[in-house]
């Protein structure tokens, strides 16, 4: 009862974002309801975060903010997975929860997309689209952030076995 939970988002911008913030909202509101959390008792929720998700100093700025803060539980999208170390270690320091950093000591809890599978399946489906051969890039979000790395790793892991195709190129769409 009167948990805080502040989100750290990678953006606040855009419809995935959009859709993230009312699904986290909604479950705020179900869990209320189901505990029957009422006024002062009411668990509540920030989401805070930039307008650009490679604007990676904002993010860590208002991460320092919402720790000084002393919420009861932080979930972040790290727009850099290093980046945000120093903020998490205080964050526990000061027996505040997180999730999703590279860090797994840090880590109280994880919600997320197994990366690498979906990685895989593009290959998957690529590879079958276009009979198995060709030449092929790879274009993907952020390069420091942890699911591009991984649905990168998980497509050049499973494009591996076309012999017959080959990665041209990586780009990262901050480079």
């Amino acid at each position: 009862a009167g948990a805080r939970i502040s989100v750290v988002s990678k953006s606040t911008k855009g419809e995935f974002w959009d859709k993230v913030k009312e699904g986290m909202q909604a479950a705020v509101k179900d869990v209320n309801a189901a505990y029957g959390f009422k006024k002062d008792d009411q668990i509540t929720m920030t989401f805070e975060g930039p307008d650009n998700e490679e604007d990676v100093e904002s993010q860590i700025n208002t991460l320092d903010a919402v720790i000084a803060e002393n919420p009861s539980v932080v979930c972040l999208s790290a727009g850099d997975m290093e980046s945000c170390q120093a903020q998490l270690e205080a964050a526990k320091e000061n027996g505040i929860p997180d999730s999703n950093v590279s860090d797994t000591k840090l880590v109280k809890a994880f919600r997320g997309t197994d990366n690498v599978q979906i990685g895989k399946y593009a290959a998957y489906k690529l590879g079958s689209a276009i009979g198995k051969m060709g030449n092929v890039a790879v274009f993907a979000a952020q390069e420091k952030t942890q699911s591009s790395q991984e649905r990168v790793q998980g497509f050049l892991d499973n494009i591996a076995n076309y012999t017959d195709i080959k990665v041209v190129e990586t780009i990262y769409s901050d480079q």
